[in-house]
């Protein structure tokens, strides 16, 4: 039938196509088909070395400290060969084929001469027929030699007496080592003094001499310098009287909303020309006088050692500080006289302790420690009065990162 013919042909056409047989593993995880329909979330790779390190450190001789290197290799290579084949339309290979050109007409060139060279014509005469020189006997030979005397080396020598030494040794201190240090200084002084008053010999035997300032003219004198100290006074005060008002009555309501917290109005900003590019390390309020307030200046960049600066300033004049002390070392600590307030006690870095009266017309410390006493090693990071003065002596302690606490009295000639 036409039937059972076509699924005859249909049966003939399924045994020519390939059998595909699905096999499904036992451990096949049995999803529903709510969970096949659902997109999975695609993984992103990145290109990142799990194993590179990530806090490499090296030294940079620029700024002398160690510094991190942020930057991280993330790439690897497993597997590096040289390639030495090139696609024949590339522009290297062509280079190549030209270079390899140039070699063999070159080579077929050479080949060419030598072959003209080598085509040897026979003589046609006999007057053309090389001459044959003969050979000598290579047995037949005389040498000949000349022999000369050497020469005699001589050697002298003399023996000679040593120097007469005498041995010499001794201890020397920290203390007699200053003292030696004291005594060039002091004449290195003088010398310049002499230098300086024959200077000034010669320029008084000039006929044209320079007036000099009168000390006791009215200009220079104390109480002009205190009515101008007074004048600059008011006229700060009027110029900010806005700020000094605030100063006084400003207050904010909302603090009482506050649990804790506050604001804080910025009024006035210190500053001088001597402690530019310095840092405050301390500040301490004079107790009897509230308007009066000392600031030290120094480094907290250790491996960068320089001066230092102690500024007082007074909030009656906030545009120059009152009084100006330079030290050879940064300021680290301060501490008013609770009975003296005009002396001021100062610990450097060096750990050199200072005691300024700022009442003094001279700048220089009326006491500083020294080697022979025994005065500190390391920073001094705190100096502090002591109020119970039961021998009449006034003193203060001091503490430094050496170990030590030093009890410092101020006497007389020591």
């Amino acid at each position: 039938t036409a039937a059972g013919d076509g699924g005859e042909d249909n049966t003939m056409e399924d045994f020519d196509m390939p059998v595909i047989i699905k096999v499904k593993p036992e451990d096949q995880l049995q999803l529903s088909p709510e969970e096949l329909e659902k997109e999975v979330p695609p993984r992103v790779l990145y290109p990142q070395n799990p194993q590179a390190p990530h806090n490499l450190t090296q030294f940079s001789h620029k700024e002398r400290v160690f510094k991190k290197d942020e930057q991280v290799d993330q790439a690897i290579f497993h597997l590096c060969i040289d390639g030495a084949i090139l696609l024949k339309e590339s522009g290297e290979a062509l280079e190549q084929t030209e270079i390899q050109d140039k070699k063999e007409e070159e080579a077929r060139g050479n080949q060419a001469d030598a072959d003209e060279e080598d085509a040897f014509d026979p003589p046609e005469d006999e007057k053309e027929m090389p001459v044959k020189n003969p050979l000598r006997n290579q047995f037949n030979f005389s040498d000949r030699a000349v022999q000369t005397k050497n020469c005699i080396l001589r050697e002298r020598g003399w023996a000679t007496e040593p120097p007469p030494t005498t041995g010499y040794q001794g201890m020397v201190t920290q203390w007699e080592i200053f003292d030696t240090y004291m005594k060039d200084i002091e004449a290195a002084k003088e010398k310049d003094k002499d230098d300086k008053s024959k200077a000034r010999a010669s320029i008084d035997d000039e006929p044209e001499k320079k007036p000099k300032k009168d000390a006791n003219a009215p200009i220079y004198s104390e109480s002009m310098r205190l009515s101008i100290k007074i004048m600059e006074r008011m006229v700060n005060q009027n110029v900010e009287n806005e700020v000094y008002l605030d100063f006084k009555y400003w207050e904010d309501k909302s603090d009482e909303f506050r649990d804790g917290e506050g604001t804080l109005l910025p009024l006035w900003r210190f500053s001088s020309e001597k402690a530019k590019r310095k840092q405050v390390t301390c500040i301490k309020w004079n107790p009897r006088y509230n308007d009066l307030c000392a600031v030290g200046f120094g480094s907290y960049d250790f491996l960068r050692r320089g001066t230092g600066v102690i500024c007082c300033y007074s909030l009656k004049n906030t545009r120059y500080p009152e009084y100006v002390f330079n030290t050879d070392a940064g300021v680290c600590s301060l501490d008013w006289h609770p009975e003296h307030p005009a002396v001021l006690a100062v610990g450097l870095y060096d750990g050199t302790v200072l005691v300024y009266d700022v009442r003094a017309k001279m700048k220089k410390p009326i006491y500083q420690s020294t080697v022979r006493t025994n005065k500190h090693t390391d920073p001094v990071w705190e100096v502090r009065w002591n109020t119970d003065e039961a021998g009449g002596t006034l003193n203060f302690f001091s503490i430094s990162s050496d170990g030590r606490v030093s009890n410092w009295l101020m006497m007389k000639n020591k």
